[in-house]
């Protein structure tokens, strides 16, 4: 069974986190959640992403710092979305394996000591300069091309 999950870190911006959510949703592809969320991400964006989860009967995971990602969900492999990652293509995702990608929820990259807790890596079919929530469109919807997936 696949486990693929789709991770936003450092969130500030209460729109950003929101429409992360709704994206993951709407393509009906993989887990969201929520990593080490901050200022009114936290206490604002948090509770109404709960209820989004609640009325839409779909899981939701905070966390509070990234290190917990692998240990708590018990993942294969994590992915740091950074454009100064690996260059990878998305076809080229084990699937089979469960794997989380995770976005970073701000305008900069992740740090040395964050980047120790995963992969960095920049898919071929994203283009630079994205902010996070369309970077993620993009990877869902190249994940639904290639696994064939229909929209929920």
């Amino acid at each position: 069974m696949t486990k693929l999950v789709l991770a936003i870190y450092s969130v500030s911006s209460v729109q950003r986190l929101l429409d992360f959510i709704k994206t993951v949703y709407a393509y009906g592809i993989g887990v969201p959640v929520v990593i080490k969320p901050v200022g009114a991400a936290a206490q604002v964006g948090v509770p109404e992403a709960h209820k989004i989860a609640y009325k839409n009967s779909k899981p939701l995971l905070v966390l509070p710092d990234i290190k917990d990602l692998a240990e708590v969900i018990g993942l294969n492999e994590v992915f740091l979305v950074s454009e100064k990652g690996l260059l990878l293509e998305v076809r080229n995702l084990h699937l089979e394996h469960a794997i989380a990608v995770v976005f970073h929820g701000g305008d900069e990259d992740f740090t040395r000591s964050e980047a120790q807790y995963g992969k960095p890596v920049w898919f071929r079919e994203i283009p630079p300069k994205l902010p996070p929530v369309a970077q993620a469109a993009v990877l869902l919807q190249h994940l639904s091309l290639t696994s064939g997936s229909v929209f929920h």
